[in-house]
């Protein structure tokens, strides 16, 4: 499912949310289309990693709470009606 949101871009981005669905609460991971430089380790978008005063560098990269799984794949508008979100060809 794919839905439009706002955000405050002065916190960190979310990863997740919980849901309610006919009485049944679950967590919904958060994926972003079009994400720009953004901070793996405190998930701020006006500093990238290597930037972040958080960052310790022993850490590895595959054990940061923010990945490259919260970068969602664009939508393919081929065929679709247009509109504001459509993507250049």
């Amino acid at each position: 499912m794919r839905v439009r949101v706002r955000f405050t871009v002065d916190k960190p981005l979310p990863r997740g949310t919980v849901m309610k669905v006919g009485g049944e609460r679950f967590w919904v991971d958060i994926k972003i289309e079009r994400l720009p430089g953004f901070c793996y380790c405190c998930g701020c978008l006006w500093h990238v990693l290597r930037e972040c005063s958080d960052y310790d560098e022993e850490v590895p990269e595959d054990e940061l709470p923010y990945r490259t799984w919260l970068r969602a794949s664009p939508i393919k508008n081929k065929g679709r009606g247009g509109g504001a979100d459509r993507e250049a060809e």
